[in-house]
């Protein structure tokens, strides 16, 4: 970072933080788990991802996808009205077109609350990593 005050030069600003997997009781939903990752680790195609939602608020709430990329993929939504503590899946399968090493997308909820809270569920694929070859020594 660079201020236009000459007497103090270039400030050099670091940020540390934790991510703790802790449910936030303020927000209606739980989501388990919180990204629908399509990475593969041993070099097998995933075409399907799941999730799932828990109404952790006490009040029935109403489910309603709102938006996410339809080229991409295909989403389901076991059920849409969930009373207290009760889960659902939404289950997001790919298109079999689509031949991405890295995708970077979400799938946007809207509840029926008094806020009418709205939450994103990020889609990711990352490319796989490459597999190393075994090393063989030779005796010479």
């Amino acid at each position: 970072m660079t201020t236009s005050d000459t007497t103090l030069g270039n400030i050099r600003i670091s940020y540390s933080g934790e991510i703790g997997s802790f449910s936030d009781t303020s927000f209606p939903v739980n989501v388990d788990p919180p990204i629908l990752d399509f990475s593969s680790k041993n070099h097998k195609k995933k075409t399907k991802v799941k999730t799932v939602i828990k109404n952790i608020s006490d009040q029935t709430l109403k489910l309603e996808v709102v938006d996410y990329p339809h080229n991409l993929c295909k989403i389901a939504l076991r059920k849409r009205l969930l009373k207290p503590n009760q889960k659902t899946e939404l289950l997001v399968k790919l298109n079999r077109r689509i031949t991405l090493n890295k995708i970077e997308k979400s799938v946007t909820l809207e509840l029926n609350d008094k806020n009418h809270t709205r939450f994103t569920i990020p889609i990711k694929k990352q490319p796989p990593k490459p597999q190393k070859k075994p090393t063989t020594l030779k005796k010479g």
